[in-house]
């Protein structure tokens, strides 16, 4: 009826951790802790939307559309919020404060082709 599981990956570096918790077919859940200061991302995906809540902290999100730099957006996001980055948006993040967030991508970032994540 009731079973323990184990998260699925794990990473751990001097800006904090992140934690898969979950990979189901088509979707992904992830823990992330940020520390103070840190970037992360600088990337985009084809396929997936990835919605993020953050649980606690505060963060400084900038985004352009693929191709188009010209169409970018800096917004900051702090506890209890809600936002969403649509495939094809290059995005990165600056940590304003120690940060806690749920990252959700609906397809999820594995597949049998490599990982949905671009730099380029």
């Amino acid at each position: 009826m009731i079973h323990k599981l184990k998260t699925d990956f794990h990473h751990a570096d001097e800006r904090g951790q992140i934690c898969q918790i979950l990979s189901i077919p088509n979707s992904q859940v992830n823990y992330l802790f940020t520390q103070k200061g840190a970037h992360r991302g600088c990337h985009y995906h084809k396929k997936n939307r990835e919605y993020f809540y953050i649980i606690c902290g505060e963060i400084e999100v900038s985004a352009f559309l693929v191709g188009d730099p010209a169409s970018k957006q800096k917004l900051v996001f702090t506890a209890g919020e809600l936002f969403v980055i649509d495939p094809d948006v290059m995005h990165s993040f600056t940590f304003l404060e120690d940060t806690q967030m749920i990252v959700i991508y609906d397809l999820g970032v594995e597949s049998e082709n490599g990982k949905d994540i671009y730099t380029e």
